[in-house]
Parts: C-alpha cells; sequence; structure tokens
C-alpha cells in the first residue's frame, strides 16, 4: 500500500513539473512517452474507467488526451 501511495506521488510530482514529452521506454520497438506510460498506469489502477475518468485523474481535458492516445 505505501508503494503504490508513493507511486500515485511521484505521478503527480512528474505532471506539475511537465515531464510528460519525454519518452520513458519502448515496448516492442515502440516508443513510449511518460504521459503514455501515466495513462496506462492508471488504466491498470482504474479498472473500468472510463476515458474521461483517466483523463481527469492525469488533470488534462479529452481532446489532449486523445491526442495521446492516438500516434
Amino acid at each position: 500500500m505505501e508503494n503504490e501511495n508513493l507511486r500515485g506521488l511521484f505521478q503527480l510530482l512528474t505532471r506539475r513539473f511537465g515531464l510528460l514529452n519525454k519518452n520513458c521506454c519502448s515496448a516492442d520497438g515502440i516508443e513510449i512517452s511518460l504521459v503514455q506510460s501515466h495513462i496506462l498506469y492508471e488504466i491498470n489502477r482504474q479498472n473500468h474507467a472510463s476515458i474521461q475518468q483517466i483523463a481527469e485523474t492525469l488533470g488534462t481535458d479529452i481532446t489532449t488526451f486523445s491526442r495521446q492516445i492516438n500516434p
């Protein structure tokens, strides 16, 4: 439980300091940005959440969110 709280705090701080546009990793040769990593994390954490709920959690509007998930 404590690790979950630390991860959530790290996610929040990263978003607030504007580090979301840098690539953080790759999967099967596809680069994944830090914001995409945050999106995947929230999708996993919020089982069955709507796109709007995930966008709100990330503190972004739905238009920006859509751009992040569509390459």
